[in-house]
C-alpha cells in the first residue's frame, strides 16, 4: 500500500471542510474521487500535498502517509522527495518558458543529470507532442497540450503517487479520453493515482476503485460498476447515507 489516508479532518477558518476522511491508494491503482462541487475534494489533494495553507486551510486531524512519510508534518520539498506528485485543477504551466523549462521546474528535487535525462525521455515516451515543442512557449500550447505538460512536469519527480485534479476540465472529449489513456497506462506501470473528476464517464472508465464523498465525508466506496447509474452518485454526493457499495 502507497498512500493511505485516516480520518483527516480540514478547516477553512471556522468551517469544518473535510470531516473524518480515509482512503487508500495502492501501487498500479486508480482510485477516483467523485462528488459535487464544494464537498472537498480539492481539498483534500491540498492537504496531501502540503499546500493547504497556501489556501488558508488547515489540518485539524487524522494522518495521512505515502510510504513512511508522514504527509501532514512534512514540507511541500518533503513531499516530493517522499514521491508524491500533485497536478492541481488549471494546468498552472509557466506561459512565458518553454516546454522543456516547464518540465525541468518538475524536476527540481531530482539530483543527477542522468536521472533527468531518463525522466525527461520518459515524459516525452507518453506525450511525444511535447517533445515536437520542446523549445516553443508552453503559452501556445493547446488547452490539451498543456495538460500533458502539467502531467509530465509532475511525473519529472518520478513520483509513486500521482494527485490529479480536474485533469479532463475544458478539454475536447477526445483529447479528454487521450489523457486518461495515458494515465491508465501511468497506472498500469505501478504508479497509485488518486483521481479527482467531475467527468463522471471518464473517471469510471479509467479507475479501480471509487471513492465519493458528500458534505465533507466519505459516503461510499466501490468499484466503478457501482456507480455506473449516475443517480446513485447524485444522491450520495449530496449526503445520502453513508455506504459501502461492495
Amino acid at each position: 500500500m502507497v498512500l493511505v489516508v485516516e480520518n483527516l479532518t480540514v478547516r477553512y477558518g471556522s468551517a469544518q471542510v473535510i470531516n473524518g476522511v480515509g482512503l487508500r491508494v495502492e501501487r498500479g491503482e486508480i482510485v477516483a474521487l467523485l462528488g459535487n462541487n464544494g464537498v472537498g475534494k480539492t481539498t483534500l489533494l491540498r492537504a496531501l500535498s502540503a499546500t493547504l495553507n497556501l489556501h488558508g486551510g488547515k489540518t485539524v486531524s487524522g494522518t495521512a502517509h505515502n510510504g513512511s512519510c508522514d504527509l501532514l508534518r512534512a514540507d511541500a520539498v518533503a513531499v516530493v522527495r517522499s514521491g508524491l506528485a500533485h497536478v492541481p485543477e488549471g494546468r498552472r504551466i509557466i506561459a512565458n518558458l518553454s516546454v522543456e523549462d516547464n518540465l525541468m521546474a518538475g524536476a527540481l528535487a531530482v539530483r543527477g543529470a542522468a536521472k533527468i535525462a531518463a525522466r525527461r525521455a520518459t515524459v516525452y515516451d507518453l506525450f511525444p507532442v511535447l517533445a515536437e515543442r520542446a523549445g516553443g512557449r508552453a503559452g501556445l500550447l493547446s488547452g490539451g497540450e498543456q495538460q500533458m505538460l502539467a502531467i509530465g512536469r509532475a511525473l519529472m519527480s518520478h513520483p509513486s503517487v500521482l494527485l490529479l485534479d480536474e485533469p479532463s476540465l475544458g478539454l475536447a472529449p477526445l483529447v479528454a479520453r487521450q489523457i486518461a489513456a495515458t494515465v491508465r497506462r501511468i497506472s498500469d506501470e505501478g504508479m497509485a493515482v488518486l483521481l479527482v473528476e467531475q467527468n463522471t464517464r471518464i473517471a469510471l472508465s479509467v479507475a479501480d476503485r471509487v471513492t465519493v464523498l458528500g458534505g465533507g465525508r466519505v459516503v461510499a466506496q466501490g468499484r466503478p460498476e457501482d456507480f455506473a447509474d449516475s443517480r446513485v452518485l447524485a444522491e450520495l454526493s449530496l449526503g445520502g447515507r453513508a455506504r459501502e457499495m461492495s
